[in-house]
């Protein structure tokens, strides 16, 4: 046995860890599952023995997974249980003010419904709402389904859904609904009106998408905090407990108004380290992981009882550039020379293909590819290093300058430290010192609204049309957005009000020509989504990067 092997045996014989620890690490570090419990049993040990079911109430603790057969691909700890590992901590129980993709992607498309969802092709499908319809350029009528209750058993009609977008529209930190909204109305029980302030429309994808409605008594109750507390919504789970830093726990609500979903619990297991991700699942101590990384999906494709699932997504990967950050050493970024300097001297190519196998597409704006107002003649800037040490030195920085730059540890980027890494050994090729910090998921996003980032730092926006990823990044209404300029401001309002898709089109074209000369920002990628994935586990419900559990099921 090797140094690390004696290391994990001598662990477990001296009763530092357990045995389900002792199999967790041993796949980590290489073994097949038979080899680590025959190694297990030349200890003296016996593998774990299942656990017992899910929690079914708020005081309950998460189980433990278990190794229930050694010699075959485990399963889940408990029958009618999914267990998925999130690469990041949850950040908000209340959507009212949250805008963390891990936080939708997982929990809110469980725990809450949309008033619309998203389809395969990327079109909008029914939620709550029905149907919906133009009653003017400025009135949008919206059928709602009938019979759908809250958690708490209060009835989800117009009334709830007036209450809700005025809700939205009275948070100063939820920009798209309260400066598109100008009124709610009843029209009768399951029918309203929303009155927008100019024509939107991207009404839907701009402000609609992202509000899950709470129940009003209960929210007028308990307030934000309450909420915060013990989630309430309307969806296929019912929240249970969050034990931050560990699990977050629902259990299926029968009463769903889509139909009893098919698996009992749903438990989300924090698990940071993909090492620790992959092993979880290959130990069945997970169902489904997420961020999985491109270099462990030959291991998983190789194994019949695994599945990769990769699939694009109209999520875009790029860097904001920051002169006034707090962090300092951002004075050079004022200069538009040095901004495009950087996007000359990081080969987004090679990291593209030796960092992420591939498992993305390259992008000259921050419009993704996916998305409705990406034009695809705005090209990137080539990888020309010799370019950007020249200007550099017109800018005055021959020799360079040293720069903070930010990641996240984890959430929705493949590989982010290593991305970061790779950025910051192409700068100092050019002369730019980076000092690289990593902050953890959950936290990097309250930096970011807070303009507490480093003077260069990656980020990433979700949408289907570029307004999403354009707006947030450039509108004066956007109370987050780093750079402002009047340049874009006309083209950003027709966009933004024009109901003609080829004015709205043209628009978008010289957003993107504009934000390239300027270089604000240095767009990286489209990146797939990569899931692994149990085979026990009949899942497809992924459109747009979503985890939809409601009509996943396990096999026997």
């Amino acid at each position: 046995m090797n140094e690390e092997t004696n290391h994990l045996v001598t662990e477990l014989l001296l009763g530092e860890i357990n045995r389900r620890q002792f199999l967790r690490r041993a796949l980590a570090i290489g073994f097949s599952m038979p080899a680590a419990a025959t190694l297990l049993a030349a200890c003296g040990q016996q593998p774990p023995r299942p656990a017992p079911a899910a929690p079914t109430s708020a005081s309950a603790t998460a189980p433990a997974p278990a190794i229930a057969n050694p010699t075959a691909v485990p399963t889940s700890a408990a029958a009618g249980t999914v267990q998925i590992g999130s690469s990041a901590e949850f950040n908000l129980m209340d959507p009212l003010t949250n805008t963390f993709l891990n936080d939708l992607n997982l929990l809110y498309v469980n725990l809450y419904d949309q008033l619309i969802i998203r389809n395969k092709d990327g079109s909008f499908g029914p939620g709550l709402a029905q149907s919906w319809s133009l009653h003017s350029p400025t009135e949008w009528d919206f059928k709602l389904q009938q019979g759908v209750k809250f958690h708490n058993g209060e009835p989800f009609n117009a009334e709830a859904m007036k209450f809700n977008m005025e809700r939205f529209k009275a948070n100063d930190a939820w920009g798209p609904v309260k400066n598109a909204i100008k009124s709610t109305e009843v029209i009768d029980e399951y029918t309203i009106r929303m009155t927008t302030t100019t024509p939107k429309p991207i009404l839907l994808e701009e402000a609609l998408y992202y509000v899950f409605p709470v129940p009003p008594e209960y929210a007028t109750k308990v307030g934000n905090k309450g909420l915060t507390d013990h989630p309430m919504g309307t969806g296929p789970f019912k929240f249970v407990e969050w034990v931050k830093g560990d699990h977050l726990a629902l259990e299926q609500y029968p009463d769903y108004w889509r139909g009893k979903p098919h698996v009992q619990n749903v438990v989300f297991k924090i698990v940071p380290e993909i090492a620790t991700r992959v092993a979880a699942l290959r130990a069945g101590e997970l169902d489904l992981i997420l961020q999985l990384t491109p270099d462990e999906i030959p291991t998983l494709e190789a194994d019949p009882n695994f599945r990769v699932v990769s699939t694009p997504v109209a999520r875009i990967f790029y860097l904001i550039t920051f002169p006034d950050s707090p962090v300092g050493t951002g004075a050079p970024l004022k200069d538009t020379r040095v901004r495009q300097a950087l996007n000359y001297a990081i080969n987004i190519d090679a990291i593209i293909e030796n960092i992420l196998s591939g498992q993305a597409v390259r992008s000259g704006s921050l419009a993704p590819p996916l998305a409705f107002g990406y034009d695809p003649s705005v090209t990137p800037y080539p990888y020309d290093p010799d370019k950007a040490k020249q200007l550099l030195a017109d800018a005055g920085f021959p020799d360079g300058f040293n720069l903070d730059m930010d990641v996240p540890t984890g959430g929705n980027p493949l590989k982010p430290v290593e991305v970061g890494q790779a950025i910051a050994a192409d700068l100092g090729k050019v002369g730019i010192k980076v000092n690289l910090r990593t902050i953890e998921a959950a936290s990097y996003i309250t930096y970011r609204n807070e303009k507490k980032m480093a003077p260069l730092f990656l980020w990433e926006w979700f949408g289907y049309d570029a307004h999403k990823q354009l707006w947030g990044a450039m509108s004066p209404d956007f109370k987050f957005a780093y750079w402002i300029d009047p340049k874009i401001s006309d083209f950003l309002n027709t966009e933004a009000t024009s109901m003609d898709p080829k004015a709205r089109q043209a628009a978008f074209s010289e957003i993107e020509q504009i934000m390239k000369a300027e270089s604000w920002f240095i767009p990286l990628y489209q990146q797939n989504e990569i899931y692994g994935v149990n085979n026990r586990l009949v899942w497809e419900r992924n459109f747009g990067g979503h985890v939809w559990l409601w009509d996943a099921s396990l096999k026997a």
